[in-house]
């Protein structure tokens, strides 16, 4: 029985892409109007620079100014994104009714890698903050995803253990395998990112439809690995299955 569901937050709920897109156009406009670098050039740049925010935006933005030679220090341009970039957040379709759904029947946790201020000013601009039981963050207590000791650390708040805890995210080695080598169960958001992750319980390319996941499991739950096998988004399974159920009354 499965009683707290943990996201991830970037990629999962956090629409990252249209949040940087979104920012750095707007960074671009303010900073840097008198340089010669194009607002579309400086975009993709640092889109490929930060590695879908895996590379701090020190280093991100040390190499922008060397490259580029920016008119502004790459100081200026850090302290700028810290402080600005969470108002630019943008949400996935449908996050928050199915939050709202999905905590009046389990608890709810957060585990995200990444800097204090700006993920939680982008928790609470997307309005999120309120929805969880605990919001575990890697810079809060020193350790990351994919090491088992962040997601040891948000189960134990949450008072389960391992099997009783769904984890969603979008990473197939930092979310999925991470949660599945310490007994967690696990739904892949399929982005158009990463590759598909082979320990991954359900997929689906709409995070919105993890009640329908979750229906599905606990109504037939012996059909879980011709479901992984054959139906590589689980609310489709669901929604023939009941077409079929009427079918046969």
């Amino acid at each position: 029985m499965f009683k707290a569901i943990l996201f991830d937050l970037d990629g999962t709920l956090h629409d990252r892409h249209a949040t940087i897109k979104s920012f750095i156009s707007d960074q671009h406009r303010r900073l840097l109007i008198h340089t010669e670098l194009d607002e579309k050039t400086y975009l993709d740049t640092f889109i490929r620079l930060e590695n879908n925010g895996y590379v701090w935006k020190d280093q991100v933005y040390k190499q922008l100014t060397e490259e580029f030679s920016l008119s502004a220090p790459w100081e200026q341009l850090l302290n700028d994104y810290v402080e600005r970039s969470p108002s630019h957040a943008q949400s996935f379709e449908g996050i928050l009714p199915m939050l709202k759904q999905l905590k009046q029947h389990y608890k709810l946790g957060l585990i995200t890698n990444g800097k204090s201020k700006v993920q939680k000013g982008c928790l609470e601009i997307l309005g999120l903050t309120e929805f969880f039981h605990c919001t575990v963050i890697s810079e809060e207590v020193n350790v990351k995803k994919p090491e088992p000791e962040i997601f040891y650390h948000a189960l134990n708040l949450l008072n389960i253990e391992p099997h009783q805890a769904i984890y969603v995210g979008d990473h197939p080695a930092n979310d999925i395998q991470a949660a599945h080598e310490i007994g967690m169960k696990t739904i892949w958001i399929d982005n158009g990112i990463y590759d598909r992750p082979s320990k991954a319980d359900w997929i689906t390319d709409e995070v919105r439809c993890i009640p329908e996941i979750l229906e599905t499991a606990g109504v037939f739950p012996f059909i879980e690995n011709l479901r992984r096998s054959y139906y590589p988004h689980p609310a489709t399974m669901f929604l023939l299955i009941k077409a079929d159920l009427k079918k046969a009354f």
